[in-house]
């Protein structure tokens, strides 16, 4: 059974009972993150609001965590499915008041959602568990759930934007493997606990582009602060 190391850690701040938690790359590199505040703070930052706000209609919040982003569009009258694979996560963003919050794989989402006029992909989340062959498949499917006219806002980071040498040596471990250099392969750690290995993509831009034209999509950057871009995907047909 899967531990659901991440619906404890958002259940135990929710709950007042925080502890920092650790993601462990599997080169040893690891990084510490002090409690899950962040995760419940919506919209990050500006550019990130200039796009929220420009959201009509029906919106499906995908890797939804806590439900900061369906919150912050709800409140702005949106209708807003928000779906996570942890039940942690679905459990908290019932007790926070979403609306419609189901418990769902990314790649495995209800057979009952009906198009939506937007998508989003916050958190970093769009490439888990993707590399360049299955990405394409992940945004074909979310395509085929959007309207003619509608769009999917994924953040991602830029995962070149460092100077950290051990991650410029990761990056070059990848290039000599025949791997993306953003391809990362990491497990969480929380009060003791390890959960298993996931694979995360972090593409660049080029990269980005690529996979999306392979599933219908057009994409840009329309925001980038720091290492965190955000994306917008608009159908191509």
């Amino acid at each position: 059974m899967t531990l659901d190391l991440w619906g404890r850690i958002y259940l135990d701040h929710w709950r007042g009972d925080p502890h920092p938690h650790e993601l462990i790359r599997d080169d040893g590199k690891t990084h510490t993150i002090p409690s899950a505040a962040d995760y419940f703070v919506a919209p990050r930052s500006a550019g990130e609001q200039a796009a929220l706000e420009t959201l009509t209609g029906r919106v499906l919040d995908l890797g939804c965590g806590v439900g900061s982003y369906t919150r912050y569009l709800e409140e702005r009258g949106l209708a807003v499915t928000a779906v996570d694979a942890s039940e942690g996560a679905i459990t908290v963003c019932q007790e926070r008041g979403c609306k419609d919050a189901r418990v769902a794989d990314m790649d495995g989402l209800p057979s009952d959602l009906r198009p939506f006029d937007a998508i989003i992909c916050m958190g970093n989340t769009l490439g888990i568990g993707r590399g360049p062959e299955s990405l394409p498949e992940r945004l074909a499917t979310l395509w085929h759930l959007t309207t003619p006219t509608g769009r999917l806002l994924a953040v991602t980071r830029d995962a070149l934007t460092t100077e950290d040498p051990d991650h410029l040596q990761y990056h070059a471990r990848n290039r000599a493997a025949g791997r993306p250099a953003g391809l990362t392969r990491a497990r969480l750690r929380y009060r003791g606990e390890l959960g298993d290995w996931w694979e995360l993509w972090m593409p660049t831009e080029p990269e980005l582009q690529t996979a999306a034209q392979n599933a219908g999509w057009a994409v840009q950057c329309i925001s980038a602060e720091g290492s965190s871009w955000l994306y917008e995907f608009t159908p191509t047909g």
